[in-house]
């Protein structure tokens, strides 16, 4: 009895001290008693069971400086009695979730970041796991927490494990869900997603021997909308040194894209390898911008070594990268497209810099464009990623220009284009601090281009050479040009110096400012222009500046004209202002000096372009304007003869689709015929015509004129422009459009006159329209005198012994001197003359000068300039003269033709008489009570040398017509000298030839 109570008190007690063995308060305070025995010292534990083939740890945590792991909970089916029989860790089914592995640094002073391998180890040689374990499943679910790039929030990266084994033999294989958040959610890639499977083998030491990461990786954040899924296939092979091998491939639809091969020394502190890359803009575009890329392709290989414990990274390989559809960036260089880099480097980086030791290299398209090479090693600071101070506005690239298309510095260009030849020449790349500097070496050249914009030329076959510096900084491009010479066809043209500066902003304003030279004779080759070439000026100089802003562009220049020829010089001062909504205007004040001629105008208006119609406006003023100036300021504009002469071929007027108004008005205006005051015209285009409204003008002896008319476009008729126009003029002077005559002569017409022009052509051309007009000229005058019928007949009377009385000696002095008779009148005075003689004498008496009421003609002058005179009509109250005839252009004055008169004359009162008593008088007459001549009166010569010998051979012969016996009548007393010059003197009177 007393034994068997023994035996129960015995077992009470066992019982008792398994169940103080089985409770989990106790587990927990040995497992934390074993840890401090084992001198972990940074490790805690909040509760530890193990028992009935199950272990449950939860609060488990380790704290080191650089890492620290948190385990919320962990189950694991494990048989107790077998692990202490056999001591190994067979553990059936592992779970863990919540876990944390913090990679971050915890000082917060540190500037370094934290050695991820040492933190690593350190977690491993803290961790109480055994070697000897094997896990038959895992589920796991954690993350690492590591530390953040440039300064940017911690990596946090999501682990999960659903399936899982471990062999007893240290061969394991996982499958693992990562997700990786690189902590800014509007970095372009932000994270990384990976499926895929981890199989690996521990070493004796437990470490990971061998191991290969095999699946898919999806790159997240603002580039990667779309989810594109990379493979990867990473390696650690077994190698016949002490070197561990690794092999990497990430590839995208079965093509590769990136090659690693990697050997690290035995312990993990140094590593080399070499890597090739194949990819494209699709592939990694998205790590560069999210903006619409160029297309691109890059291929490469090379080699790399690094050195964990210096952190030295050496890199070094070739790359070959060709471009295409480059206006996805900026549409000046899509010249550049189907062109090609190849490049060789070698670089290295420090934990605070990274040097680009070497870099040599070419562009090429269908043979080497250009070469380029780095002169020195360019180093940069990691922190600030900026140059080295001692970098700054030295030399780092330079670049050969071999066969450069011009085309490529459109860039620089704009808003103008280059096209044409290439470019040659040396440039060096510097570094100013703030940005970029290209400069020339020396002078760079280019021959056989042309300058466009818009699309229509400017200027073509064009060569220039020049040195130039193109500066890049936050605020944009800034320009110094030196020294670029322009040539046209080989012929020096244009030099220009200067800065310009073109704003990144487009809210910023753009400007530039240059000094030009020119040469008036290239231009004028080129422009095929007479007036330019005939100028004797020489140079074009002056400055030109510009400001371009998003709302306008205003161009505003000082240009003078200089030569050989010191009198002459023109000046001129244009602005320019251009607008988005593709209207101009335009403001030029113009001063031209050449001897002591001036021409003062101001040019201003506004162009504006909508769909296919052009519209203007505008305005020219000016005190004093020359024509003959006027053609020199622009001949490039003017429409010379060649583009008038053009017969149309387009269903559309010269002057194609505009619509607009110019007025012109000066104080003064000259031309090479006539000065005219108070000059205005406007004229309003439009597509199917041109009208000119309102021209007038006031000349010196204040006769004045007026115009109007009209072009007219229509497709529809066979002859396609038509010109009707109207001209009048009044209070013309005849002194105004006759010759002066000779001393001691007068003009054969006096008086004012009026005119109205008729114009009316058709044509297919504006030259034959513009030049070939025929015109229909209605001249009238009032109160004038005619002196066309003066002649001297005295020459055809037969001398005798009679006086030629009263009727000789009423001829008077004056008019003996326009006859150049001089002393023949004593003489003729001396000669007694017959009746008819007499009565031959009194008409021309009579008719050498007389006075009209009214002067009529109709002319039509011909388009080659022949003028055929109709309708003549001078008429008094005793007289009346009609007729026709013409003038024979002369190519020079009107006056100065061949003229060719037929006239009629009828008469009245003593006239009358004188041609009946002469017996020239018709029968009848076509004026009522008027006596007509019987004969008609031709008159030939010019206006400026009137021919009469028609006239003069008719009263000639009449006065040589012997008297009829007893027809003369008593001869009166003959009248002293003194009795003739008084008779004289009054008939002068009489006709207002002498002052009253």
């Amino acid at each position: 009895m007393k034994l068997t109570r023994l035996f129960l008190y015995l077992f009470i007690l066992l019982a008792i001290a398994g169940g103080v063995l089985l409770l989990p308060a106790f587990q927990t305070w040995y497992v934390n008693y074993q840890l401090d025995n084992l001198g972990i010292k940074d490790a805690s534990l909040n509760f530890f069971s193990a028992s009935f083939g199950k272990l449950s740890i939860e609060d488990f945590s380790i704290k080191k400086p650089n890492a620290i792991l948190t385990l919320p909970s962990l189950d694991a089916e494990l048989p107790i009695t077998k692990t202490i029989k056999n001591k190994t860790f067979h553990i059936k089914n592992l779970e863990a979730k919540g876990w944390t592995l913090d990679l971050s640094p915890k000082d917060k002073t540190s500037t370094g970041a934290i050695g991820l391998s040492d933190a690593l180890q350190s977690i491993v040689q803290s961790s109480p796991i055994p070697s000897n374990i094997s896990i038959d499943k895992m589920d796991l679910e954690g993350q690492i927490i590591l530390p953040g790039i440039n300064n940017r929030p911690n990596i946090h990266v999501q682990i999960e494990i659903n399936s899982g084994t471990l062999n007893a033999d240290g061969v394991g294989k996982i499958s693992v869900n990562i997700s990786t958040i690189l902590g800014d959610p509007e970095m372009l890639v932000n994270g990384l997603r990976y499926q895929g499977d981890i199989t690996f083998k521990l070493d004796s030491k437990h470490h990971v021997s061998e191991y290969t990461l095999d699946g898919i990786c999806i790159p997240t954040g603002v580039a990667f909308p779309d989810g594109r899924k990379f493979h990867l296939n990473l390696t650690e092979k077994s190698s016949s040194s002490q070197e561990h091998a690794f092999d990497t491939l990430l590839s995208l639809a079965d093509e590769p894209v990136l090659k690693v091969q990697a050997y690290f020394n035995s312990n993990y502190t140094h590593v080399r390898g070499n890597w090739s890359l194949f990819t494209d803009q699709s592939i990694i575009g998205n790590f560069v911008s999210i903006n619409p890329m160029p297309l691109f392709q890059t291929q490469g290989m090379g080699n790399y070594t690094y050195d964990v414990t210096t952190k030295e990274l050496k890199l070094s390989g070739n790359l070959a990268i060709r471009l295409d559809q480059l206006e996805k960036i900026n549409q000046s260089l899509r010249t550049a497209n189907n062109s090609s880099i190849m490049l060789e480097f070698k670089s290295h980086s420090t934990p605070t810099h990274y040097y680009l030791d070497t870099i040599t290299g070419n562009i090429q398209a269908n043979q080497t464009l250009a070469t380029f090479n780095s002169t020195q090693p360019i180093k940069l600071s990691l922190d600030t990623t900026t140059l080295d101070p001692s970098l700054i506005n030295t030399e780092l690239l330079l670049v050969h220009l071999k066969q450069l298309p011009v085309t490529w510095l459109n860039f620089f260009c704009k808003p103008f284009e280059l096209s044409g030849n290439t470019v040659s020449g040396d440039i060096s790349i510097q570094n100013s601090g703030t940005g970029y500097k290209i400069k020339t070496l020396k002078k760079i050249s280019c021959s056989n281009f042309n300058l466009t914009r818009d699309g229509k030329d400017i200027l073509t076959n064009l060569s220039a050479q020049g040195e130039l510096e193109v500066s890049t900084a936050t605020d944009g491009l800034h320009y110094t040009i030196n020294n670029l010479s322009t040539a046209i066809r080989n012929k020096p043209a244009l030099t220009l110096s200067g800065t310009a500066f073109r704003a990144n902003d487009q809210e910023q304003p753009s400007q530039f400012s240059f000094k030009l030279n020119s040469s008036i004779q290239t231009l004028a080759n080129y422009f095929n222009s007479h007036i330019l070439s005939v100028i004797k000026a020489d140079q074009f100089t002056g400055d030109i500046t510009g400001n371009i802003t998003p709302n306008s562009t205003t161009l505003e220049s000082h240009l003078a004209l200089t030569g050989t020829d010191p009198t002459y010089l023109i000046n001129l001062s244009p602005r320019i202002d251009f607008f988005p909504n593709h209207t101009e205007a335009l403001f030029i004040p113009i001063a031209i000096k050449h001897e002591d001629q001036v021409t003062d105008l101001t040019i201003e208006g506004s162009l504006s372009h909508e769909q296919n119609l052009t519209a203007f406006e505008a305005k020219a003023t000016g005190d004093k304007v020359n024509t003959l100036d006027l053609a020199l300021l622009n001949p490039w504009l003017l429409l010379d003869k060649s583009l008038l002469s053009q017969s149309t071929t387009k269903n559309e007027a010269l002057w194609a689709n505009t619509s607009g108004k110019v007025l012109f008005e000066f104080s003064h205006l000259v031309t090479p015929t006539y000065k005219i005051n108070e000059f205005s015209a406007l004229f309003e285009v439009e597509p199917d015509h041109i009208h000119m409204k309102g021209a007038r003008g006031i000349f010196p002896s204040t006769h004045s004129f007026t115009s109007e008319g009209t072009i007219y476009f229509s497709k529809d008729k066979n002859l396609v422009y038509r010109l009707d126009a109207k001209a009048s003029m009044n209070e013309l002077p005849s002194s105004e459009f006759l010759a002066a005559p000779k001393k001691g002569f007068e003009p054969i017409f006096e008086g004012k006159f009026s005119c109205d022009a008729d114009f009316t052509v058709e044509s297919n051309s504006l030259l034959d329209l513009l030049n070939s007009p025929t015109k229909t000229l209605h001249l009238h005058s009032t109160s004038g005198i005619v002196r066309m019928l003066k002649v001297n007949i005295g020459d055809t009377i037969p001398q005798n012994s009679s006086t030629v009385k009263d009727t000789l000696g009423s001829v008077g002095q004056k008019m003996g001197s326009f006859f150049q008779m001089g002393d023949h009148l004593k003489k003729y005075q001396e000669n007694e003359v017959s009746q008819n003689a007499e009565n031959a004498l009194a008409i021309t008496n009579e008719l050498s000068e007389f006075g009209y009421d009214t002067l009529k003609v109709n002319a039509v002058v011909s388009p080659s300039g022949d003028i055929t005179l109709q309708d003549i009509a001078i008429t008094s109250s005793d007289l009346n003269i009609t007729g026709l005839g013409s003038i024979t252009n002369s190519h020079a004055n009107f006056c100065d033709g061949s003229l060719n008169l037929s006239l009629t004359l009828s008469a009245k009162g003593k006239v009358a008489e004188l041609l009946k008593k002469s017996n020239l008088a018709a029968s009848h007459s076509v004026i009522p009570n008027f006596t007509q001549l019987n004969q008609t009166i031709l008159i030939k010569g010019t206006l400026n040398q009137v021919d009469l010998t028609q006239w003069h051979d008719l009263l000639g012969k009449q006065a040589n017509i012997p008297d009829p016996p007893g027809s003369k009548p008593e001869t009166p007393k003959r009248k002293t000298p003194k009795e003739i010059e008084e008779s004289r003197t009054l008939q002068d009177s009489e006709l207002g030839l002498l002052p009253q």
